[in-house]
């Protein structure tokens, strides 16, 4: 099954190891976890391990500047096959033009691949200290949005082998 969940987000700070944290779950276990890190570094939970989303042409991180809205996507395919992959896009601090995606990840938060779409949303304040955020226009939708052109990985393995995506 296909989805795509929306939202656009606000970090106060960068000063703590997490501010933004959103959580989709298929109602047993969180599939996929995106969080802002340290620096406000955009980060996806790769079977229990926070990676940042790098740039694939130089392996740079992609920061959210704070007190700026950032518009975030992520569209699922296959979801409950083995062939279940995610891509995550989002925009400039600022703006709602979504410009930067990973696209094709097949690594997800809980180990083992989905069996169905994400039903639950959730937004995790689980440290003590943690910046905090604001969230509006959220949606989960029961269809696929295009595929964008990727630029950015979760996983710097691509940039070694050459590859273009994860």
């Amino acid at each position: 099954a296909d989805f795509t969940a929306d939202l656009s987000f606000q970090i106060a700070g960068i000063t703590e190891a997490q501010a933004f944290r959103w959580q989709l779950s298929d109602g047993t276990s969180t599939v996929i976890d995106l969080r802002t890190g340290a620096s406000g570094a955009l980060q996806a939970n790769l079977s229990g391990e926070w990676v940042t989303l790098q740039r694939l042409t130089d392996n740079a991180g992609f920061n959210v500047t704070p007190s700026q809205t950032v518009r975030l996507r992520v569209t699922g395919r296959n979801f409950g096959t083995p062939a279940a992959s995610y891509d995550v896009v989002w925009s400039d601090p600022g703006s709602t033009a979504l410009v930067h995606a990973a696209t094709q990840v097949t690594k997800f938060a809980s180990s083992g691949v989905p069996a169905s779409p994400p039903a639950v949303i959730r937004f995790v304040r689980d440290v003590v200290a943690a910046n905090s955020f604001h969230v509006d226009d959220v949606t989960l939708l029961a269809s696929a949005a295009a595929a964008p052109t990727a630029a950015w990985t979760p996983d710097p393995a691509p940039v070694a082998a050459g590859r273009s995506q994860c």
